[in-house]
């Protein structure tokens, strides 16, 4: 954390000055042992003589004890206010991972949560005063998640709505105001935004996906073939009856580019192969011999047409 690193520069500051304090005090003569006896016989008999009041401390430990007592306070003044601002900073303070196009990322925000953030995906962890496991995340875009011994109450929150974790492996695509939810092993739930929707969430089990959009409930899992939806984790495409535009999307996140269709008829066109990690031209052929198209590049565009 930025903080601890302030922190820890200024303890470093502190305790160079209190080094140099201690030199200056080293560096001072020692007392001859005479001289001591006339500074002490001279401040008990002024003790003697003022108020009638007696004293058993001479002026030179009083103000030695009054020196080491203000420094004891400055000193434990300033450790605590340090180690108490550092443990605000980390407690209230988000972390946000994010890919661009074109890039993967993988990460491990515990010891029992590993996360592979998908192309143009933002991921926010937010704090918990347990840091080693986070119980909330905020995600835009796709990642998958596996969660072995789940913390309790662990959230993925997106915009259309929050999935409920109960130790699994599964993938989320939020994406606008839809999220989709995919489940490996395991089981997880999901509900709307408010807690208020809790008796509304739809509990999807391993093999089975299931579709929330914004202000509407889950649709009921289904089954569906798990390798489709986690392909994207290998770098491949896998598409059955896709629509072009949603393959294009998919292109364009995974190698940066852009791609347009020449006719906005031709969004409906279904796909379905399985692709690798060829590069780009060798897929647009397939895809453009397959559905009976033609491309041409201008410049850094891909534009896609269908040949008079």
């Amino acid at each position: 954390m930025p903080n601890k690193g302030k922190n820890s520069d200024s303890k470093k500051d502190f305790q160079n000055h209190s080094d140099k304090v201690w030199n200056i005090l080293d560096a001072v003569p020692e007392c001859s042992e005479d001289f001591e006896e006339k500074i002490l016989a001279s401040s008990t008999e002024r003790e003697m003589q003022s108020s009638g009041r007696s004293g058993s401390f001479s002026w030179v430990y009083r103000a030695a004890a009054a020196i080491f007592l203000l420094f004891g306070i400055g000193l434990l003044y300033f450790i605590t206010q340090d180690d108490v601002t550092d443990i605000t900073f980390i407690e209230y303070e988000s972390v946000l991972y994010n890919t661009e196009r074109g890039e993967r990322k993988e990460l491990h925000i515990s010891d029992h949560i590993y996360v592979q953030l998908n192309a143009e995906t933002d991921l926010k962890i937010m704090p918990h005063k347990d840091k080693m496991a986070p119980r909330l995340v905020y995600l835009r875009g796709e990642a998958y998640f596996n969660v072995s011994d789940t913390p309790a109450g662990f959230e993925v929150k997106t915009d259309a709505g929050v999935v409920q974790v109960i130790g699994t492996a599964f993938n989320i695509r939020a994406r606008e105001d839809e999220v989709d939810v995919v489940v490996e092993s395991g089981l997880v739930s999901i509900r709307g935004l408010s807690y208020e929707d809790i008796d509304t969430a739809v509990q999807v089990p391993a093999g089975h996906r299931s579709v929330k959009h914004k202000n509407s409930p889950a649709l009921e899992p289904v089954p569906i073939d798990i390798k489709k939806f986690l392909s994207w984790r290998t770098g491949e495409f896998v598409f059955e009856q896709t629509p072009l535009s949603d393959v294009i999307v998919n292109l364009e996140r995974a190698y940066n580019v852009r791609i347009d269709l020449q006719d906005r008829n031709l969004d409906d066109i279904r796909v379905t192969g399985e692709f690798g990690q060829e590069p780009l031209m060798q897929i647009l052929n397939e895809i453009c011999w397959s559905a009976n198209l033609r491309y041409r590049q201008e410049e850094d565009v891909y534009i896609l047409y269908k040949p008079d």
